[in-house]
């Protein structure tokens, strides 16, 4: 199976929070200080009090800024996205629908924030394995983030992946590989190569290139992503296990059991570790 660029969404939502941050001029409003706590506590794992955080930014937003679709929108989106890094796909569509009508009835076609809606909503359609609806989803958030970010935007690069990632459930393989290279390109020129981004985008090349038992190929970029995510001074477990994972997985299928073993004793500690109290 493949390790989705999104569920890390990266649970890659956390980089997600990284990624709008930035995008829109701050404010100093209540709702505005609540909204940078929740994407903190968001990207920190402190899933229980980001999503209080970003309930109460709603609430505040709603009743002191009168409404306002676009930071409304904001809001719902990180909290969509944190819903779908739970695995709460119901919860995540509820509040992901309310951000695209919302967006669709008062934003600028293409508005960046619209885009992130589609690109979200592409994510809970595809974990619920509904293909047919999330490759228009995607592709309609590509070109709004096209024509809004430019085309070598790291969100640009996010959401290739995610769209790459759906040809490869769908067993397009050779599309999903031009759509990874394209997002491998933009991301290493976006971050230096050497973003957590650009270990996802590796794994998945990776993936896709077990399910066409080119094993050389994954085995090349497993590597490589492994060497960078070890020289990344942030900690970014839930990327350094999905990519432990597929490599153990190869070294399986590769008839290397005993070296698959060690590695798994690497992840448990990684995991073990991830999850104790920050």
């Amino acid at each position: 199976m493949l390790r989705r660029f999104s569920a890390f969404t990266l649970s890659v939502g956390v980089m997600s929070a990284v990624f709008v941050t930035g995008l829109y001029a701050a404010d100093d409003g209540a709702a505005d200080t609540l909204l940078r706590r929740a994407e903190e506590s968001h990207v920190q794992g402190r899933y229980e009090l980001a999503e209080s955080l970003y309930r109460e930014a709603l609430s505040v937003h709603e009743q002191v800024a009168g409404n306002e679709p676009s930071g409304v929108i904001r809001i719902l989106n990180g909290l969509t996205d944190l819903l779908h890094t739970q695995g709460r796909e119901k919860e995540a569509e509820t509040v992901c629908r309310r951000a695209l009508d919302l967006g669709q009835s008062s934003l600028d076609p293409i508005s960046p924030t619209l885009g992130f809606t589609l690109n979200y909503l592409g994510e809970i359609y595809r974990s619920t394995h509904r293909y047919v609806g999330a490759e228009p989803l995607y592709r309609r958030a590509l070109a709004i983030l096209e024509a809004s970010l430019g085309p070598a935007h790291l969100w640009v690069g996010r959401v290739l992946n995610n769209l790459a990632s759906l040809q490869v459930d769908t067993r397009h393989f050779d599309e999903a590989e031009k759509l990874f290279q394209r997002a491998l390109e933009i991301s290493e020129k976006f971050g230096g190569g050497d973003t957590s981004q650009v270990v996802i985008i590796l794994n998945n090349i990776a993936v896709c290139a077990m399910e066409r038992d080119r094993f050389a190929v994954a085995e090349r970029n497993l590597l490589r992503a492994i060497r960078i995510r070890d020289a990344l001074a942030e900690r970014d477990d839930p990327a350094l296990i999905s990519v432990l994972e597929t490599y153990s997985l190869l070294l399986r299928r590769t008839r290397r059991t005993s070296k698959a073993k060690q590695l798994d004793a690497r992840i448990a500690f990684v995991r073990e570790h991830s999850e104790s109290p920050k």
